[in-house]
């Protein structure tokens, strides 16, 4: 991993519960203290380790990245940082809250000019939904179905839009999807921009529980999933990119995917 200096436990608090610290590829970001992961962002400027030794296999300088559920911005960040001055990151995230934090980060950095930032949640088609949160648990925020309609502590109306209609006529390298379970809507509504990239990868987020929850069938996800990308990979731990089955991702419960379907 491409790790700067940087001092263990590095922080700095700012207010209320915010506070500033520094990733392990040497950029600042302004973290929620009461978030589950900020311990590891403190202390080793790092989460989803495997993740980031994809992004940093398969992104390459100039890149057009889309970051779909891209929380406060710390993989939005090392992909910004990636892709370089002459690249472009675009950053979705629906929890109006996250969201004014994320803009904070690729502002302290100065990345915006690298940057195009959206406060919306990703469908597959135009709408509005209703968007739920706990304080404690920014990062888990989830559109509120028929299946599971309860509110957590905050909540609100997001608009959507699919990714067809944000990247239209924009090149797309790699997409990275993290939307709670609301991962087949998001997939549903980039069959074109998939379709003109075929060099395209896509990591998602698999979670079956998540999945069924908001009103889709994971049998149905895993079908489409399989028809529309040739290699379909497990991300294991440092990175490991392992070959899974039909069969296999149908019998777990919970895994960080990619899918390609050329080079």
């Amino acid at each position: 991993m491409r790790n700067q200096p940087r001092n263990p436990l590095c922080f700095a608090k700012l207010y209320g519960n915010m506070g500033l610290t520094k990733t392990y590829f040497g950029k600042k970001i302004i973290i929620n203290t009461r978030n589950i992961h900020t311990l590891s962002l403190i202390d080793n400027g790092v989460i989803e380790a495997a993740l980031c030794r994809i992004f940093e296999k398969y992104i390459n300088v100039g890149d057009v990245v889309v970051d779909v559920g891209a929380n406060i911005g710390f993989l939005s960040l090392l992909a910004g940082d990636l892709v370089g001055p002459n690249g472009s990151v675009i950053s979705i995230e629906a929890n109006p809250e996250v969201y004014k934090t994320l803009e904070e980060n690729i502002i302290i950095n100065g990345f915006t000019k690298r940057f195009f930032l959206h406060q919306l949640a990703v469908y597959d088609c135009a709408t509005e939904l209703t968007f739920t949160w706990n304080e404690h648990r920014d990062g888990s925020g989830r559109i509120v179905t028929p299946v599971q309609p309860g509110l957590a502590k905050k909540h609100c109306q997001v608009e959507t839009k699919t990714l067809d209609a944000i990247c239209a006529d924009t090149k797309v390298d790699l997409i990275k999807i993290d939307t709670e379970g609301a991962e087949p809507y998001v997939l549903r509504g980039a069959k074109e921009t998939i379709a003109k990239n075929p060099n395209i990868k896509v990591i998602f987020e698999w979670n079956s529980k998540h999945i069924k929850q908001r009103n889709q069938q994971p049998e149905e996800f895993v079908e489409e999933i399989f028809s529309q990308f040739s290699h379909v990979q497990l991300i294991k731990g440092k990175g490991v990119l392992v070959p899974i089955s039909h069969s296999e991702l149908m019998n777990m419960p919970h895994a960080n995917i990619l899918a390609y379907s050329q080079g």
